[in-house]
């Protein structure tokens, strides 16, 4: 059980589940999706384990004895909810790994009027 940890070990088991929870997603933000069912910003213990299941990942493959015990190893402020550093601390995650989109540029004809570089006879 979690409580039975030392804090070391606390510490070493919770960066494994963040590696965890990492391969299963491609981005931080695609992870919070995911989990954060209702959109407060925060994810409760149902979330965690709904979310885990949408993302088809199997929370045994932790080393946590309970999916309860996975929750309170990760509920570092004692909140009974996930914020999102405690799921997904971003010193472990680039920042995004897309950018956001730049916005596109309306095409310029340049006098070919629409045909592919021959102009207009």
């Amino acid at each position: 059980r979690v409580a039975e940890l030392t804090a070391e070990e606390a510490t070493g088991l919770r960066a494994e589940v963040h590696g965890w929870l990492r391969r299963g997603v491609a981005s931080r933000s695609a992870l919070l999706d995911k989990l954060d069912l209702n959109g407060n910003g925060r994810v409760a213990a149902f979330e965690l384990e709904q979310g885990l299941q949408r993302l088809r990942m199997d929370w045994r493959e932790t080393g946590a004895r309970t999916l309860l015990d996975l929750f309170l190893l990760l509920d570092t402020d004692a909140r009974n909810e996930l914020g999102v550093e405690e799921i997904a601390p971003a010193d472990l995650w680039p920042a995004e790994e897309s950018p956001a989109p730049q916005p596109r540029r309306p095409r310029q004809n340049h006098g070919r009027g629409g045909q592919g570089g021959r102009g207009r006879r």
